[in-house]
């Protein structure tokens, strides 16, 4: 009888794994209200963590961003000493959207980690391509981007 819980535990976590997943995930109403009007600022890694990948793989490394989210879906980014404008949105499942200029859009779900909120898109084998960390929140255009 144990091993037929075990047996049906495993295939539960097998099949409903994904939505697991997603349980932290902020809703649309929750992404939209939280980045509507306001700037933030943060962090963007990319990369993988250090000696987990073939030795000419590139390795972690961090930039810091300031990113407005006009009412209206445009925003507008510095990154650096580099400025840019594209497009934001939020899905119905809460996943925020951008669009940079001469970029794909890519959208992914916020979560809450701690005191900050992260967003983190995957590769199609599902390791993580590109992750925004959102550390401070501030009404306006704050830095005139």
């Amino acid at each position: 009888m144990k091993l037929i819980a075990k047996a049906f535990l495993l295939i539960f976590l097998c099949v409903t794994g994904s939505h697991l997943f997603a349980f932290g995930n902020l809703t649309a109403d929750k992404v939209r209200t939280l980045f509507s009007g306001n700037t933030t600022e943060g962090e963007r890694r990319e990369g993988i963590p250090p000696g987990l990948g073939p030795p000419n793989m590139t390795e972690n490394y961090v930039e810091e961003f300031k990113i407005f989210f006009a009412e209206n879906g445009t925003a507008k980014i510095k990154i650096g000493d580099k400025r840019g404008t594209g497009k934001w949105s939020v899905t119905d499942s809460g996943e925020l959207c951008l669009k940079w200029k001469e970029k794909k859009k890519r959208c992914a779900p916020v979560y809450k980690s701690g005191k900050v909120y992260k967003r983190a898109t995957k590769r199609r084998m599902g390791r993580v391509r590109q992750e925004l960390v959102f550390i401070r929140f501030a009404p306006g255009n704050v830095h005139d981007l």
